[in-house]
């Protein structure tokens, strides 16, 4: 897989998985319930694409993340179907303004991820980097205006 590839796959693969632990717990709370369904289930999923973010560098991995999320959200919403019976409204598309085109290590997260103070951000990522001695000079920019002067950045490998 090429760099952009492997990043959408981070995405996708949290995705599903937090999916798919949800719908365990659901199975339990069935099991403890005598066979019930849950309240929760029936309202469909709480783990919503929209809270996931991503940003991609090139414009064509950008638009096949984006691609890939709505498939993966309609996988996770088919099982969910073919396991509880409930019905979750994909259409129309969501618009997935959370994944950007642009270089992460000169974007504003904050921008990208708005959050409050006290919200927990989890951050996933594959750098695209060879390590110190292999990065190109333009990677090396990057690594300098992301981590500014504070930091010896150097030997990060």
């Amino acid at each position: 897989m090429t760099q952009p590839a492997v990043a959408v796959n981070f995405l996708i693969i949290t995705y599903k998985s937090l999916r798919l632990l949800e719908m365990d717990i659901l199975r339990l709370q069935r099991l403890c319930l005598g066979g019930q369904i849950a309240l929760s289930s029936i309202l469909g999923s709480v783990i919503r694409m929209q809270q996931f973010y991503g940003i991609e560098l090139l414009d064509f991995p950008h638009e096949v993340a984006m691609l890939s999320m709505w498939l993966a959200e309609h996988q996770m919403n088919k099982k969910l179907f073919d396991d509880f019976g409930v019905v979750t409204d994909a259409l129309p598309l969501h618009n997935i303004t959370q994944i950007v085109c642009g270089n992460a290590c000169r974007l504003d997260w904050n921008v990208v991820c708005p959050h409050e103070k006290e919200e927990e951000v989890f951050v996933f990522g594959n750098p695209p980097y060879l390590g110190a001695r292999l990065q190109e000079d333009n990677q090396k920019k990057d690594m300098e205006f992301a981590m500014g002067t504070n930091v010896s950045f150097n030997n990060l490998d």
